[in-house]
């Protein structure tokens, strides 16, 4: 197996990764709270967790993935609330409109799914624990984790927690500290409720992940992972109280991936910026996300915007555009297969050159910290050996080459650029043609389109104009305006 390097927020510094058990890893993502729909934030860390799994397992390992679903919060219970719904209904709701949003962006579902209603027994069980060791006490009917009993408190997040301390004022009159956090809080009146040893209540935030992880995967475990907003206070107060449940240890690698932006502002409710995944999916296939989503390394901030993600189809254009020169170079050829065919000397052997230079600089860009813009970077790199290899076969002409060797040299292209394509969770079925309709009426009805954009262009009707080349992207065709017209192409 290949030796896999990565940033561990916890020491601060990229470290070799050692399994905990040979060939095997275990890795625990926080899941949403369910209680409105998906974001861009969302979508870049579920593809960014969804790409290091796939990492891991095209290197050789076993994946067991678990993913959480935090289904009863504050959050839930005031949105059910306005909506005259239960909570439970509620969250349902946004669960399954998770799994439609991430099924389309080809998130390949976790092995488990476990969700904090299901799972009261086990946090009230590690609650007591707590208690009865020192580590939490119950006031007013709620209980409090003592962050005092903690010696390393903020080494994850390199906060110096003292001074937060200092600064911040105790926002409920039960608690010891500003720093303690409820572990259980006591249910007001209408809200969901659970009977335990401290009266009616649900779990406080935090803990739920500590039971759960250490349910599906054991104590310690290899990886646990999230975005950067929840190092603190959410992953550095598991950290706590993982060191009140166990001796044995909690995560012992911690990733975190950046910050998303929405046009270089912070996304945020109170400025209204917040850009719903299946918004951005009505407009941008799936594949023309996830690229835009990987090409900028996991651990830096992204900022999201409509003009990037264009300039993304355009260059996702050209895997449709080798598609075509390969087609007529062997129509019909097999995509499953083709490494094992002969394929022709000279511009065959520079291809497979090509070829095998662009995988291991691949895997080596991914077993580096998960580097996913060199990785794309190397599938762009097939796409210019194919080229080349195209424009040769095509200069040869009839006769100038075998055609079942040059239909080799096809398919051991496209199968390996769909074997690395899958790596990143890429389908390619953008480059395998979007629609069935006659070419004819195809071509009559894009060039309609086009003439109504330009005639909106004159008329400075910019609205519509961005509106008609919104909906041909969405519909798969990419446009490029030149000083005497527009051409067109299909994503």
């Amino acid at each position: 197996m290949r030796e896999i390097y990565f940033h561990n927020t916890y020491t601060k510094r990229k470290e070799k990764f050692e399994p905990l058990r040979e060939g095997r890893v275990g890795m625990y993502v926080c899941g949403i709270t369910s209680y409105d729909l998906c974001h861009m934030g969302h979508a870049r860390a579920y593809v960014t967790f969804d790409v290091i799994r796939r990492a891991f397992e095209h290197f050789g390992f076993d994946v067991l993935f678990i993913q959480n679903f935090t289904d009863i919060d504050d959050k839930i219970i005031a949105r059910a609330a306005e909506r005259g719904v239960p909570a439970e209904e509620l969250s349902k709701q946004y669960v399954d409109a998770y799994f439609r949003d991430m099924d389309a962006l080809n998130v390949r579902r976790a092995s488990f799914y476990p969700k904090v209603m299901k799972h009261i027994p086990e946090i009230v069980e590690a609650i007591e624990f707590l208690v009865d060791r020192g580590s939490a006490y119950a006031a007013g009917g709620s209980v409090y984790f003592d962050v005092s009993k903690v010696a390393g408190y903020g080494v994850l997040s390199g906060r110096d927690t003292r001074e937060d301390e200092l600064k911040s004022r105790i926002d409920d009159p039960n608690k010891r500290s500003a720093l303690d956090f409820a572990l259980w809080k006591e249910s007001k009146p209408g809200e969901p409720f659970w009977e335990s040893p401290w009266g009616r209540g649900r779990p406080g935030w935090h803990l739920e992940c500590n039971v759960m992880s250490s349910l599906y995967l054991g104590a310690p475990f290899d990886i646990h992972g999230g975005g950067h907003d929840l190092i603190f206070p959410h992953h550095e107060n598991e950290a706590a109280i993982a060191s009140g449940l166990s001796d044995s240890g909690f995560a012992r690698y911690w990733i975190h991936n950046g910050f998303v932006t929405i046009e270089d502002e912070k996304m945020s409710k109170s400025l209204g910026n917040i850009t719903a995944v299946r918004d951005v999916l009505e407009r941008f296939p799936a594949d023309v996300i996830r690229l835009f989503l990987l090409s900028t390394h996991y651990r830096m901030p992204l900022n999201f915007n409509t003009k990037v993600l264009e300039e993304t189809a355009a260059g996702y254009s050209r895997f449709a555009a080798l598609r075509d020169r390969l087609g007529s170079i062997a129509e019909g050829f097999d995509t499953s297969s083709g490494g094992e065919a002969d394929i022709p000397a000279g511009p065959g052997a520079d291809l497979a050159g090509a070829l095998v230079e662009a995988a291991e600089k691949f895997d080596s860009a991914l077993a580096d910290d998960f580097n996913t813009p060199g990785a794309v970077a190397e599938l762009y790199n097939m796409v210019k050996a194919g080229n080349n290899f195209a424009t040769a076969v095509e200069a040869a002409g009839p006769g100038g080459m075998d055609e079942g060797a040059a239909a080799a040299g096809a398919a051991l292209l496209w199968s390996n650029i769909l074997k690395h394509g899958e790596v990143l969770g890429l389908s390619f079925e953008g480059a395998r043609g979007r629609a069935d309709e006659d070419p004819e009426l195809t071509e009559k009805l894009v060039g309609s389109l086009i003439d109504l954009r330009n005639a909106a262009r004159k008329n400075k009707d910019f609205a519509i104009a961005d509106r008609i080349r919104d909906m041909l992207a969405a519909a798969g065709i990419t446009l490029k305006d030149h000083p005497g017209g527009t051409s067109w192409s299909k994503i």
